[in-house]
């Protein structure tokens, strides 16, 4: 069916082979590419929501099913989301001795706590955001196909981009912007720790 029997394949041969495609289906205007790997990709997501939104039957503690189905759930409930607004990493900061750093020991005390007093903990915050929450936080660190020697893997070690996901988000004043970047700001003061 992606055939066009219409055109001599030794004139076009791509006309040809995917003729029938194209005039079925135009690039949409949301996307820079379209074909049908990238419709397939679309078919199995809307498949595998399907199946995420089905009742859990498997409902014991330590089903996969339960726990794979309660983690998709609460990446969609915006209303919850919403309500939560940064708290949950700001505790993470918050248990790590904050975020400011400018009030920490000297470079040679570590960062550990002194007197009584919570000081940052570099190490820990790094621990708890990367290897629990697996968010890249000041660096990348993964693993890929050393470039020098396609036999082997090496630990990659980079510098992390921007947190959301385009610049503009953090530029731009319209309404979705604003609604991203305004919590940010408001929380700042959370981060201090005196």
């Amino acid at each position: 069916s992606n055939i066009d029997a219409s055109v001599p394949p030794c004139q076009d041969f791509y006309s040809f082979a995917c003729g029938g495609w194209l005039r079925r289906h135009g690039i949409p205007e949301d996307k820079l590419s379209y074909g049908i790997i990238s419709a397939i990709g679309e078919q199995n997501t809307l498949k595998l929501q399907k199946l995420l939104m089905q009742p859990i039957r498997r409902t014991h503690t330590h089903s996969a099913e339960r726990k794979v189905k309660a983690f998709y759930r609460s990446c969609i409930n915006i209303h919850d989301i919403d309500r939560l607004g940064a708290g949950p990493m700001l505790e993470v900061i918050d248990s790590c001795g904050g975020w400011d750093l400018s009030s920490a020991p000297p470079p040679g005390a570590g960062w550990e706590r002194a007197s009584g007093a919570a000081w940052p903990d570099f190490n820990e915050m790094l621990f708890r955001t990367q290897g629990l929450y697996s968010t890249s936080v000041f660096f990348s660190l993964t693993v890929n196909v050393d470039d020098k020697n396609s036999s082997r893997n090496a630990i990659r070690i980079d510098q992390e981009g921007l947190t959301l996901p385009e610049r503009t988000l953090y530029l731009g004043q319209d309404e979705d912007s604003v609604k991203v970047i305004l919590p940010t700001h408001t929380h700042t003061h959370v981060y201090t720790h005196t």
